[in-house]
């Protein structure tokens, strides 16, 4: 006598279970696994660009539209971490004295 050590499988009566299959097979996780979707940019090849270049003045006219509040003259103290990686991000920002105009060779 031999013995197993598996049950034999169980066999039942009936249909089985069928999952819907669709025309496209999709994933069961719609996420991409880097994170990135790609997105299809046919609409923005239609449409030929273009930019407008505001006056100081129509600026603050806009602000004042949408806050009802004239801009500011000088702008909000941003936070000390912002403050410092934006200085390592641009390390030459404030040495306004140097310009083009002195690299320039006549």
């Amino acid at each position: 006598m031999v013995t197993s050590a598996h049950p034999p499988p169980i066999k039942t009566a009936g249909p089985t279970c069928q999952l819907r299959t669709t025309a496209t097979a999709r994933p069961w996780n719609l996420r991409s696994k880097n994170g990135f979707v790609a997105k299809t940019t046919s609409n923005r090849k239609d449409r030929p660009r273009f930019s407008v270049a505001l006056s100081p003045d129509e600026i603050a006219e806009d602000i004042y539209a949408v806050t009802g509040f004239r801009p500011r003259r000088r702008p909000k103290k941003r936070p000390r971490l912002v403050q410092k990686h934006i200085e390592n991000v641009f390390p030459g920002s404030l040495l306004t004295e140097i310009t083009l105009e002195l690299y320039r060779v006549p």
